[in-house]
């Protein structure tokens, strides 16, 4: 049996070589090692050293070889829409961080089926909790934390609105910094050993 032994990002393996497709669901392309059917039908064997997550047009490189391109399998989505950019990220906010429930007033919603591909935004797939983006400095526990960050979605709107207003020119960068404060964060003698 063919074994697939390792995963190459879309557009970082040579496609040329591609001998096979393997379409998989978006639950199902976060594995190790696991027995395989490609679209043409032919078994392989997964077997990574540790696993992975791999998205649409990855390649799995394989023993023999060659590579099979990865492709998300059309699943249920919703395309969400909104009259205004505001209203549109307020949306994004809520779903995205699942602070709140969200009830999308003015907002339309279609049903589509799709390839389920999403974006792992910054945390690039990391477990966290969501109630630590507002409070890293604090010492509030996460149930605490709801009603606090409840009371900060106002700010949070206007903040969003005058963003959308502004010139891009007019933000300045502050990823760097942010990633290392973050990266301390993590390692903090409390986030690691308590629970």
């Amino acid at each position: 049996m063919r074994r697939a032994i390792a995963v190459h990002p879309r557009g970082r393996w040579p496609e040329d070589r591609t001998a096979d497709t393997v379409t998989l669901a978006y639950l199902d392309r976060h594995r190790r090692r696991i027995r395989l059917v490609a679209d043409s039908g032919a078994a392989f064997l997964l077997d990574l050293s540790r696993a992975q997550h791999f998205a649409h047009d990855d390649g799995l490189e394989l023993d023999t070889g060659g590579y099979l391109r990865v492709c998300a399998a059309a699943e249920p989505v919703l395309e969400i829409e909104a009259d205004d950019r505001v209203s549109l990220s307020r949306i994004a906010w809520h779903l995205g961080n699942r602070h709140l429930p969200l009830q999308a007033l003015g907002g339309r919603i279609t049903p589509l089926a799709a390839p389920f591909d999403p974006e792992f935004g910054a945390y690039a797939g990391a477990p966290h909790h969501h109630a630590d983006h507002g409070l890293r400095l604090g010492l509030v526990g996460q149930t605490d934390a709801q009603p606090i960050l409840a009371a900060l979605e106002p700010v949070v709107g206007i903040a969003v609105a005058g963003a959308l207003t502004r010139d891009p020119s007019a933000f300045g960068g502050a990823a760097l910094g942010v990633d290392i404060a973050s990266m301390a964060h993590e390692t903090q003698y409390t986030r690691i050993f308590r629970s």
